[in-house]
């Protein structure tokens, strides 16, 4: 996380944006491992992402939205 961190904040990503980022991608990743989500549903949901990593902001800007929304 920390070295994910350091790259966005690279790319010019700070302050609350950057930290919410960061914590959203933590639970997705602690939801993979723990059986919120589906057996490895977010790790593949990254994988179907474009090689490049072209499409994976919006891709996980679509999935945070998804994530928003009240049941």
């Amino acid at each position: 996380m920390a070295a994910l961190h350091k790259v966005l904040k690279g790319h010019g990503y700070s302050g609350h944006d950057l930290q919410v980022f960061v914590v959203r991608i933590l639970f997705c990743l602690f939801a993979n491992d723990t059986g919120i989500f589906p057996q490895d549903s977010f790790s593949q949901y990254v994988n179907e992402s474009k090689e490049d990593g072209s499409d994976l902001s919006g891709r996980l800007g679509q999935l945070f939205q998804d994530l928003d929304k009240p049941k």
